[in-house]
């Protein structure tokens, strides 16, 4: 019996690595300039629901149980959104261009993977796999951003922006660099929260030296993107997390973050000085994506998915943006208030489960959310499959390490 029991487990392991090994793959291999075939993220949501019912079930419950509300709002914003292209389809057949991206897919698969993440190994082969990410762009940004070469053959020629020492801004697995601030400037304070403070691979844990050491080797990486949104953000998780993990009063320490934080901001300065579009320009497209997403002929549906730009969303006078620059903007420009309600309801649920992480001692969730918060607001979220795939990996690994101990499959 005992022998059956032990089999079983390890068939479980198995199956959830699998499950997540394809997820990762779906969503690191694939990108928002080269969609996953369609059906992916949705049969894989499937699979793993069955997978949870077959061989975890007490723990898909457990799940269910105490994260309703992120998973509710989850489903309403991928009900939503579908409502929004599907009455268009029926109703405006020639400006209807896509239903809904494939990626969208992604927001019903983090109940199964949470479950799946709940079993230590997969836990541990998750890290792994986004530290490996994090070691490979800590070659491959500074060398793109000094030399010029892409660091994988046959990927997106990099932009040439020089402000000395850098030359280009790097984009490393991306497929261009404002796709980089979703899950691979994440990996770092996903994985380091797997092992520094969740301590999946052994007792040590982050202290505010080693936190503060390796986040700024990360954000220096990050440099490299000349992003002012990725940058500010590595530099605001950098120093809310030693702040965090502080438990000391010693002076030293305290002006230590107080040197990093000037230094940062005079590197923010000196990076972003020139050739950068303005904040005025962002925000006049900004305010004109809101007020056509309001228009009354538009306001319940949005005008719908479509990956080519919006020609005629143009601010006289100024240089022409191919999109609002901005995620909820965007979103209800494209799927109208239902889809931008349900999202908002979306991320304050997922703000909800990050404010109780923290209270339990969980910082990586905040710092992860804090460090790519900023791109959403300067840039694409829910119209992104990198974006996407950031917030899923993130809400799904939080609920698997809030889930009590006593329901957790080892």
């Amino acid at each position: 019996m005992q022998n059956t029991s032990s089999a079983r487990e390890r068939l479980c392991t198995a199956l959830a690595v699998a499950w997540l090994a394809v997820f990762l793959f779906l969503a690191l291999f694939f990108s928002s300039a080269r969609p996953a075939p369609p059906p992916s993220f949705w049969v894989l949501a499937l699979v793993g629901m069955l997978q949870g019912w077959v061989f975890q079930r007490d723990q898909l419950f457990a799940v269910l149980r105490s994260q309703w509300l992120l998973l509710g709002c989850a489903l309403l914003t991928v009900l939503a959104l579908f409502g929004s292209g599907a009455w268009l389809t029926l109703t405006r057949p020639a400006h209807f261009t896509m239903p809904l991206p494939p990626h969208i897919g992604m927001l019903l698969c983090i109940a199964p993977m949470a479950v799946m993440l709940s079993r230590r190994r997969g836990l541990q082969v998750t890290a792994l796999v986004l530290a490996a990410v994090v070691l490979v762009h800590l070659v491959a940004l500074p060398w793109e951003a000094l030399s010029g070469e892409v660091f994988v053959a046959g990927a997106e020629a990099l932009y040439p922006r020089d402000m000395p020492p850098l030359h280009f801004q790097a984009h490393g697995l991306a497929w261009q660099v404002y796709y980089f601030p979703g899950l691979m400037m994440a990996s770092f304070y996903l994985a380091a929260g797997v092992i520094g403070e969740e301590r999946q691979f052994g007792p040590w844990r982050f202290s505010a030296r080693s936190w503060l050491a390796a986040s700024l080797v990360w954000a220096a990486a990050i440099a490299c993107l000349q992003s002012r949104s990725a940058l500010a953000g590595a530099l605001a998780s950098t120093l809310l997390g030693a702040v965090a993990l502080a438990h000391t009063r010693r002076p030293r320490l305290w002006l230590g973050l107080l040197a990093v934080g000037v230094v940062g901001a005079m590197v923010f300065a000196y990076l972003f000085s020139a050739n950068k579009s303005s904040g005025a320009l962002r925000a006049a497209y900004v305010a004109l994506y809101f007020r056509h997403g309001f228009d009354a002929e538009w306001l319940w549906t949005g005008r719908g998915y479509t990956i080519f730009p919006a020609l005629d969303m143009q601010v006289p006078g100024l240089q022409y943006l191919d999109h609002s620059h901005n995620d909820f903007a965007q979103v209800l420009f494209t799927w109208g208030i239902p889809g931008l309600a349900a999202y908002l309801a979306f991320w304050a649920a997922l703000l909800r489960l990050v404010w109780q992480s923290w209270r339990q001692g969980r910082h990586w969730p905040a710092l992860a959310l804090l460090a790519c918060a900023p791109s959403f607001y300067t840039d694409l979220g829910l119209h992104f499959h990198e974006k996407v795939s950031f917030l899923v990996v993130l809400a799904a690994m939080a609920v698997a390490c809030a889930t009590p101990p006593p329901l957790r499959r080892r």
